[in-house]
Order: structure tokens, then sequence, then C-alpha cells
């Protein structure tokens, strides 16, 4: 296992991830909502209590709410510091953290998270409080599943691979390609993607296996550089060439021609001779 791998462990293994299970927000903390007919309504304007009185308490609920401050709690596996496995999250911690957290570029650290979000990041014991997520993001539920295969040296079943594959999640085809890649070490899928997917013309087909080869390089080159050797060595094997994965130089021709033993060919100091 390389440095890279372990510094990912250990950072993903520093973190807790938990469902949140109840949000609290309040009215005096309400700073803009979407409105009825579309748009958003922030505090300053005339038309806040108005709009606001428009909503049915059903309809209140589904629409998209901003937030000064919230808080709630979630839920994990375990039982840390005798918490019975729940853990408490607020407003001000949010944090985009750098783990797996495709998500949070589509959130808002004032839009609170809803029951059954996915939530990462770091914990602490408050005393008379419990448990609390002092730092904490979103995290898709693939995304949870890819930390628990990483962690405890799991593959990802082809079946939940393929619910990624064709879900909404942001991000979805990173996650993907790094499952079958760092978590299942299917390096035979991506070559076989460039035996039957490309197309007929060379200077296409060159161009599709240059795109596929920069991204199984991208995802594996830092974490699993054996699994690059070992995708490249195949991929020159079948003679799949591309911008990342270049044909060889040919062989230099050796002669001894001059009579005095020089070697004559390529890459030689007698190279622009002609050999008969």
């Amino acid at each position: 296992m390389n440095e890279k791998y372990t510094q990912l462990l250990n950072k993903l293994g520093a973190v807790i991830v938990a469902r949140v299970s109840k949000v609290v927000t309040k009215d005096k903390d309400l700073i803009c909502f979407t409105a009825i007919g579309g748009g958003s309504i922030w505090d300053d304007d005339p038309r806040f209590e108005f709009e606001r009185g428009r909503f049915s308490d059903v309809e209140w609920e589904k629409t998209e709410r901003s937030y000064s401050h919230y808080f709630g709690f979630a839920t994990y596996p375990g039982n840390l510091f005798g918490s019975s496995g729940q853990i408490y999250f607020q407003r001000d911690d949010y944090l985009e953290v750098d783990y797996f957290n495709s998500n949070n570029n589509i959130h808002s650290e004032l839009n609170p998270p809803k029951v059954g979000d996915h939530l990462i990041g770091r914990y602490e014991l408050v005393p008379g409080k419990g448990l609390r997520l002092k730092s904490w993001s979103y995290i898709s539920e693939f995304e949870v599943y890819i930390r628990a295969g990483l962690i405890n040296g799991l593959s990802m079943s082809e079946e939940t691979v393929g619910k990624m594959e064709t879900s909404s999640v942001k991000g979805r085809s990173q996650l993907v390609n790094f499952a079958r890649l760092i978590l299942n070490e299917q390096i035979g899928y991506y070559l076989n993607l460039k035996k039957t997917g490309a197309p007929k013309a060379e200077d296409e087909a060159y161009t599709y296996r240059s795109r596929i080869d920069s991204m199984v390089y991208g995802v594996v080159n830092e974490l699993r550089p054996d699994l690059w050797e070992k995708y490249k060595e195949a991929s020159l094997e079948e003679k799949m060439y591309s911008s990342t994965i270049r044909e060889p130089a040919p062989t230099p021709i050796v002669d001894n021609l001059t009579g005095h033993g020089e070697k004559v060919g390529l890459n030689t100091p007698f190279s622009s001779l002609k050999l008969a």
C-alpha cells in the first residue's frame, strides 16, 4: 500500500458518517424561501410575511428555505463515548471538507439538511450535550459505500455500482470509476471498453482510447500505481495505443557492416548509413 493510499485511509478513518434523523428550525432565523410562484423572497422584502402566509403546512415543508441558524441530530452505527449512536450538528459548523463530498456544490450552508441525508465530518464530545459534529458536510449514499469499502478492504457489488451509474447523484461517473478501479480492481472492464466500444475509424478510435486511458490514469495513478502498470502492460500487448499509452519505439536494427565491429542501425553513430 503506497503513502497516498494510506493517507486517504487515515483521513477517512478520522471522521464519522451519520444519517440525519431530526432538523430543528425557527421562524425567527428564517432569512429566505422560494415563493409559491417561484423566485426567492428575502427577509428584507416587504412581501416576506405575506408570501410566507400563503403556504399550507405541507407546502411549507416542501419548499426551499434558508436560515441563519439551525441544528439537528443524526444517527451513526456504533457507540462513541456512550452517546447511543446519536450525534448533534448545527449550521455554524458546516464546512466543505475534502472527503467524498460531491454533494457539497449543490447545497448551501444556509439550507438545512433533510431527514435521511448523510453527513460526514469530525466529531468531539461536548460536556453536558453529548457528541457533536465540530465540522461537517454532505456525503451521498454511494460515497458512504465507497468509504466503507476502502476502510474495510471490501469490493462493491456490481448491483450497487449499477445503481450508482443510473442515479442522479452529483459526480456519479467519477464515483463509478473509482469504485470499479480502486475497490474492485476491474481494469479488464476498461480494457474491454477500448476493444468493443471504439469507433471503426482509427483516428476516432485513438481519441476514444485516449479518453479512457486518461480517466483510468487519473483515478489509479496516485492511489494504486500498480494497477496502472498492469493496465498499461495489457494495453500494449493488445496494441491499443493512445496519447497516454504510446506505441513503443521500433527496435534498433543492428548489424556489423563496417568490418571493425561497429554497430550500424538506429540510434548508433552510423544510423545514417543505408543498409543493403
